[in-house]
């Protein structure tokens, strides 16, 4: 078991009990992917890596042997350096918004990763979905090396969707009534067809506020990365620095 901790180059394939892929990220540099899930989207034969949605470091649902379990999780067992990663969502103060744990680990951070089709045979129950090994990165010269990189780019505001207003709404609202068989003077006993400014429930239903020009706006974003490794015979660094703006 120890040895798997090591990229797949360290084990012959005919020594392998498992089919497995390895690649070697060499830290990505060439390519702003924003966590290693949408990094190994389409690049793993069987690996299926479905994005979650656009919202950055989203990350994405990953699926190596399908759908297996009605009850339990089936995504992949996560190693990394050797510690078996949590890759659980625990929820936050969004309903619905998913907070993606390998986020946490930049792609560059990134040496190798294997990618074990089934690893029931090492890690038994935990490994039958499949099993990624991730090797960070670590200081392998004397020499003091500094790698940077900076990415930047432009969010464009989307087409915004034809929606009616308040008056609008109570006019077609007012049409699906008198399909019902409501009278006019029924319709107008409504409590969201009063015009009277002096109700109470009037601005509940005179609410104009154009929520996608609130919501959606055009902006900007830069990714600054700063890499530090190296040392000498007593110590060695390997040292990262990332502001995301």
């Amino acid at each position: 078991m120890t040895r798997l901790i090591f990229p797949l180059e360290t084990l012959l394939k005919s020594q392998a009990p498992f089919a497995a892929t390895s690649l070697r990220t060499d830290g990505n540099w060439g390519r702003s992917t924003e966590t290693p899930s949408t990094y190994l989207q389409g690049r793993v034969a069987g690996l299926n890596a479905i994005r979650r949605s656009g919202t950055p470091n989203i990350g994405a649902t990953m699926f190596l042997r399908g759908i297996n379990s009605l009850y339990g999780t089936n995504q992949p067992l996560i190693i990394v350096d050797g510690i078996i990663f949590d890759n659980a969502d625990y929820g936050g103060l969004i309903s619905g918004h998913y907070t993606d744990p390998l986020s946490t680990i930049d792609p560059r951070d990134i040496d190798n990763i294997t990618v074990i089709k089934d690893g029931s045979s090492t890690y038994g129950t935990k490994g039958a979905n499949g099993v990624i090994i991730i090797s960070t990165a670590r200081a392998k010269e004397l020499g003091t090396r500094i790698d940077f990189a900076i990415y930047g780019g432009m969010n464009f505001k989307p087409a915004a969707l034809p929606v009616m207003n308040a008056a609008e709404y109570r006019i077609y609202v007012s049409e699906i009534l008198k399909s019902k068989g409501l009278t006019d003077a029924q319709i107008q006993t409504q409590p969201y067809m009063n015009d009277d400014k002096g109700n109470s429930d009037y601005f509940r239903y005179h609410n104009n506020t154009e929520w996608q020009d609130l919501v959606l706006k055009n902006s900007n974003t830069r990714n600054i990365y700063l890499k530090v490794t190296g040392g000498d015979n007593i110590a060695q660094v390997c040292a990262f620095i990332r502001i995301y703006e």
